[in-house]
């Protein structure tokens, strides 16, 4: 008998997978994500991945000049954004926060232009990956 186990998908990887830039995993996240919105709102999705955009800027920062409140983050995650940012140059970062921006914009229906969560959130996604 095989015993098959379902990973389940949370916003840690989906940030791990960003922060690598595996194009494959956020691609294969955006299609699993379709369809789970009540347990991936748009609007959570969207504060996680600006939170790691803006963390990730700080590693471009000089270290006198680093917000203190990364410097709180526990060493492993540290050492994450560390390895992170050699994936990204801070062009990349801007664009990332960019693409977030408009996404939420889009989802409030500010500028006229409503989409669906659904949409929005596998667009942001592919976007995302081809950073």
């Amino acid at each position: 008998k095989l015993i098959k186990f379902q990973k389940e998908v949370g916003f840690f990887s989906i940030q791990k997978a960003i922060g690598y830039r595996n194009k494959a995993k956020i691609l294969s996240f955006s299609s699993y994500i379709k369809g789970r919105s009540k347990e991936f709102p748009l609007l959570s999705l969207i504060s996680v991945l600006t939170l790691f955009f803006s963390n990730l800027l700080t590693q471009y920062a000089p270290q006198s000049k680093a917000p203190s409140r990364f410097s709180a983050l526990p060493l492993f995650v540290q050492n994450a954004y560390s390895e992170y940012a050699k994936y990204y140059k801070i062009e990349q970062i801007h664009r990332g926060i960019d693409i977030l921006y408009r996404t939420e914009c889009a989802y409030k229906n500010i500028g006229g232009a409503m989409g669906d969560e659904e949409k929005l959130l596998e667009s942001m996604l592919i976007d995302l990956a081809h950073l």
